[in-house]
């Protein structure tokens, strides 16, 4: 169960509405939530309609409060059981409701709502010894009252959704500098949701906050910032200079408190603000706005916060690190400590905290297709383990045993010593060994897709200290000796093949951070210099991070070594990217004959899947000639091509709305930005979802909607901004340009522009700046 703390230094900015929304949200998905209200000193959640029990018949009027009464009581030999307290509130359907696959599930303050009730409400607060809080403070204890509320509503169960306990514990902080507040931010929250205005009150604020949070939790480096959401707002239209500026100061708050890291000397990349649009909505009425009005900008905002919250729970970390707490365990066994002064030997420092380094990291799976196996061919595992004891042998696979070593969490050292001990172990000894191994493996194969850019990295470098660590140690096993070549370019192989698919997870999550990419790829390319995978991915990498000059070096140097090795899968993918890096920078005679050559060759190999890759980028590069028919027609027909798990269709499709947007074809793109949208339904790409509030606003300003296409263009700017993408960016400014003229405003078209074609230019965006210029001469001639 995750505890997330909504938190606000100031009122009037939102927290409860948020909370509650972000709530609706992620029940309706399918989850189990239970929302507490702990703002005692006003109840505001207790008192809405909305949050009133579902069920009819008279309730037992205690809530929270009296929990807490009980707590501070000295002579109190129980407290009150939570769970009985709660209910299900009117906001929550009824069964008959499909779309609905989760459930909620409230404890309140007390039951209030009329004038006894209220008045024995607030009789209750003055007696309820609060300044307790300060003195569990001072000895430590400060959890402990968080830790019982949490013990409790952990083992809730749901009528509705029979055998599931919670995966969401949402608390409504009180405002400020108060014992409660500080006891929900200082009291083991997973993650702090904290809400503040666009104000230097509010900036003050964060800071106060920020300095709290790293005060009571000693956070590894980066582990902060995954666990703290800024929400900004409500956050209301115009002044765009005046927002920006508040937007940079927060935004200096938090890089004012990034921690760095000692050995790269790198900082902690703080979280990015989410803000909140204001809507009247919000504030003349208590409607829950992500249900109401689904299409609101507001309601936007909230599923972004839904979206950074869901992540949390599949899984929950804290599995995670207890399962390599046990394994590691069971393997210490196996590990002889020898005592060093000053050490506790091999193993000294904590399991579940490893010095901070790889908490909650899991593993990939693709590590299960990858074998380890180092056999030369016509050897078998008996011969070459000649030197193990007979009755190891049926016990061992050293194939799985050198995989799950591989991405083993424990250290190199361990992995040394534990390799040097292998040939003196009995076979139960080797039995528990590969059991322990097996239960840690098995136990991180399931994670959250958005995990997979930080496991490429965490693997990358893992993979690379294996390989060389098995390359330097001297094993007095045969088989891993490598005293022979074939098994020394099979083990380089297989690391080198290893490292490209840790890379190309980043492609296959959908949730790509390509920085992060070129980092796993960057330590392939030390490794395997003259790898033509690793000059690819990197390549890939800077293509993805708009650095189209270092891409066409690398695509280069990488097409090269897969031409000398005669690799025509390899070669067609290179000459894809080195043709979209061509296109970038306004090379189109070169970039039409490279993508023209890999068509050629995809047809003629019959690479489906490459196939479709091409011609998305070669429909692009038609479009960029002008030629929408003929590029419509090649999208076309790749759109029926029929591959499994199609990753291509959504972006087809996609293309497809930018061609009928040029040729001013309103119902067309409509049509087919509905389909994008269903695609990406289930896949969620950040990207995917930037480009579609793009398509909506161009799509709004043909049918002469200018309002809501603004709206829609403001929404994706955010968005590719958040991104670090500078081509939507460009694209965005350019279609506000033309919504200004629209409007009859041609100085504000012209600072549009202006401001698009700087970032062109800022960026290294040759096909662009050609694009801004021709087009700010053909719309302001003047």
């Amino acid at each position: 169960m995750q505890f997330i703390s909504f938190y606000s230094f100031k009122g009037g900015v939102g927290r409860t509405n948020a909370l509650l929304n972000v709530a609706w949200i992620l029940a309706r998905r399918k989850y189990f939530v239970v929302v507490v209200d702990m703002d005692l000193h006003a109840p505001g959640l207790t008192l809405m309609p909305e949050m009133a029990s579902s069920e009819t018949g008279e309730s037992s009027g205690l809530g929270l409060i009296d929990f807490l009464a009980d707590v501070f009581n000295p002579h109190s030999e129980m407290v009150l059981d939570l769970k009985s307290l709660t209910h299900r509130p009117r906001l929550v359907p009824g069964q008959e409701d499909k779309a609905f696959k989760g459930d909620l599930l409230f404890l309140p303050c007390a039951r209030m709502g009329d004038q006894d009730a209220d008045e024995r409400y607030r009789s209750k607060l003055r007696h309820l010894p609060l300044n307790a809080l300060n003195d569990l403070r001072e000895t430590g204890r400060n959890t402990a009252v968080i830790d019982e509320i949490r013990a409790q509503l952990a083992t809730l169960t749901s009528d509705r959704l029979p055998g599931r306990t919670p995966d969401f514990l949402f608390l409504d902080a009180r405002t400020g500098f108060t014992e409660i507040g500080d006891l929900i931010i200082g009291g083991g929250s997973d993650h702090v949701v904290a809400l503040l205005a666009l104000n230097e009150q509010n900036r003050r604020g964060l800071e106060f906050l920020l300095s709290e949070l790293l005060n009571e939790r000693d956070y590894p480096i980066n582990e902060l910032p995954s666990r703290l959401t800024i929400l900004v707002g409500p956050v209301p239209d115009g002044e765009e200079k005046l927002k920006q500026e508040a937007m940079d100061r927060i935004q200096g708050t938090l890089s004012r408190f990034a921690r760095h890291d000692s050995t790269t000397d790198t900082p902690e990349v703080m979280p990015k603000p989410i803000a909140i649009p204001y809507h009247p909505i919000l504030a003349l009425t208590e409607q829950i706005i992500a249900r109401d009005y689904p299409q609101s900008r507001p309601a936007l905002a909230y599923r972004e916060l839904a979206e950074v919250l869901e992540r949390r729970v599949i899984p929950v970390a804290e599995s995670k690190v207890r399962i390599v707490a046990e394994s590691k365990a069971r393997m210490a066994s196996l590990l002889p400590v020898e005592q060093e002064s000053g050490t506790d030997g091999l193993i000294p420092e904590d399991v579940l905290v490893h010095k901070g380094e790889r908490k909650g990291k899991s593993r990939h799976p693709l590590g299960r297709a990858i074998p380890w196996n180092l056999l030369s061919p016509g050897k078998t595992w008996r011969d070459l383990l000649s030197g193990f004891p007979q009755d190891a042998l049926p016990r061992l696979d050293p194939d799985a045993l050198l995989n799950q070593l591989a991405v083993s969490a424990m250290s190199i050292p361990e992995k040394q010593y534990l390799l040097q001990k292998i040939p003196a172990y009995s076979g139960e000894e080797l039995g528990s060994l590969k059991e322990s191994l097996q239960v840690e493996q098995e136990g991180f194969l399931q994670f959250p897709e958005e995990q997979w850019s930080d496991l490429a990295r965490d693997v990358g470098f893992r993979l690379g200290e294996w390989f060389v660590l098995l390359q330097e140690i001297a094993i007095p096993v045969d088989c891993l000796l490598l005293k022979n070549k074939s098994d020394r370019d099979r083990l380089h192989g297989m690391v080198d093949f290893q490292l490209f698919w840790f890379g190309w997870a980043e492609v296959l999550s959908g949730k790509a951070r390509w920085q992060d990419m070129l980092i796993v790829s960057e330590v392939g390319m030390a490794l395997f210099p003259q790898s033509g995978k690793m000059h690819w991915m990197v390549g890939r990498a800077r293509e993805s991070l708009e650095d189209y000059e270092n891409a066409e070096i690398f695509y280069k140097s990488s097409l090269s070594i897969f031409e000398q090795e005669d690799d025509h899968f390899a070669i067609a993918w290179v000459k894809s990217g080195l043709g979209n890096v061509l296109m970038q920078l306004d090379r189109l005679v070169e970039s039409e004959s490279v993508l023209r050559s890999a068509f050629d060759m995809t047809v003629d190999k019959e690479y489906q899947s490459v196939l479709k890759f091409v011609s998305i980028l070669y429909g692009l590069l038609l479009v960029e000639l002008r030629k929408l028919k003929k590029s419509e027609e090649l999208l076309s027909k790749s759109l029926k091509i029929t591959i499994k798990h199609d990753p291509y269709e959504i972006v087809i499709c996609g293309v497809l709305v930018y061609i009928y947007i040029l040729s001013n074809d309103a119902k067309l793109a409509s049509e087919s930005l509905e389909r994008v949208r269903r695609l990406n339904e289930k896949q969620n790409d950040p990207f995917i979802r930037a480009s579609i509030y793009y398509a909506d606003g161009e799509i709004l300003l043909l049918r002469g909607f200018f309002e809501d296409s603004k709206q829609r263009l403001d929404l994706a700017g955010d968005e590719y901004k958040r991104l670090g993408n500078t081509s939507g960016r460009v694209l965005v400014l350019s279609a506000k340009a033309r919504l200004a003229l629209a409007e009859g405003d041609p100085d504000s078209a012209r600072r549009l522009f202006q401001e698009a074609r700087e970032l062109a230019v800022e960026k290294k965006l040759p096909l662009r700046i050609r694009k801004l210029d021709e087009e700010m001469a053909r719309v302001l001639p003047n």
